[in-house]
This record gives C-alpha cells, structure tokens and sequence, in this order.
C-alpha cells in the first residue's frame, strides 16, 4: 500500500520527495569523507533513493535495496529483498550504508551480520535523541517520510523470540570493520 500511494499519488511524491532529497544532502555530506573514491556501495533500506541518486551523480557504484519500493527518485528502483538475507555473494561491496534503518527491522544484528557478509566495511546512522521532544520529533518525520504509522518504526527493534529489545547503538559499539561514528 505505502509503495502504490507514492507510486501513484503526484501530492504524496513531491511532499516525500522535497523533505527526503534535504535530508539525503545532509547524509551525504556527512558520510562522504568516509567513502572510497568510487566505491561500489550496497545502501541496504534506501528508502526514498535519493541517498543513492546523490552517490551515484558523485561517480560511486550503489545498489539500494529495501523491501518495499518506495523510491521517488525516476529510473532508481531498488531491489527489492530482506536486508537479513541479501542476495549478493561475500565482499560483493567495499562498503554497506545503513542509514536511519535498524530502528525499522524487526533482528537488527541479522541485518548487520548479512551487511558484513556482503561488504569490507559498514556505515551505521541512527537517531541519536537529546530528550523526549527530540525523540517525539524525530519519530514523526520518520513516520511521515516512510508513511509507517502503526506500530511507529521506532519500537521495532524489539525481538519477538526473545521478548527483549536490542538497542542498535549496543549492536554497532564493537563490531568490526564500522567506520568512525557520528551522530544524525
């Protein structure tokens, strides 16, 4: 449904389209430094696509993936899969980018451990809240852009097995082959 409402309605694209293209030049800015000189890039929840549309016009090989194709961006679809089990073969990728995406799958540390399977190194950006209202903020835009409402997209990182929540920031602290942090 949230794939043929931004495929099909002119209003809902543009909107997402506008805020998701100003939000996709900030992350680029901020991951560049830590990119290779054309890398070939796995963006593994690319959303919107504009964060690839911006690598790809800087000359890097990127194949987004996400599982419901809500690309705005015109000739940039993503391939469609779970980020817990991609379909590339080991080190396919110098680096995997998973931005604003953990706090949205259900076993983040399986869609990290296939992001290290597919790629040397990984980028890893998750909301970083400073308070209640930041967090109340940043739950909304995120619910807005990817048009996921019920439950929001920040509660499910809890694991239904288990009973218990993994918080991403606990998953990433640790793992190797991450490229330095910094905060969205």
């Amino acid at each position: 449904m949230r794939s043929t409402l931004i495929q099909h309605s002119y209003l809902v694209r543009s909107l997402i389209s506008i805020f998701a293209q100003r939000r996709a030049q900030d992350v680029v800015r901020k991951v560049s430094p830590y990119l290779p000189t054309k890398a070939r890039i796995i963006e593994i929840g690319a959303g919107t696509c504009n964060v690839s549309r911006i690598l790809m016009s800087k000359g890097f090989v990127v194949v987004p993936i996400d599982k419901v194709n809500l690309s705005v961006v015109a000739g940039i679809n993503p391939v469609l899969c779970d980020g817990s089990a991609l379909p590339f073969r080991d080190r396919s990728f110098e680096i995997a980018s998973l931005l604003d995406v953990l706090h949205h799958v259900q076993r983040p540390e399986r869609v990290l451990a296939e992001a290290k399977r597919v790629a040397d190194r990984l980028i890893v950006m998750e909301p970083i809240y400073s308070g209640a209202t930041s967090k109340l903020f940043t739950m909304a835009i995120d619910c807005m852009l990817n048009l996921e409402f019920i439950p929001p997209p920040h509660k499910r990182h809890c694991s239904k097995d288990s009973g218990s929540c993994v918080s991403p920031t606990r998953l990433v602290q640790g793992l190797s082959g991450l490229i330095p942090a910094f905060a969205t």
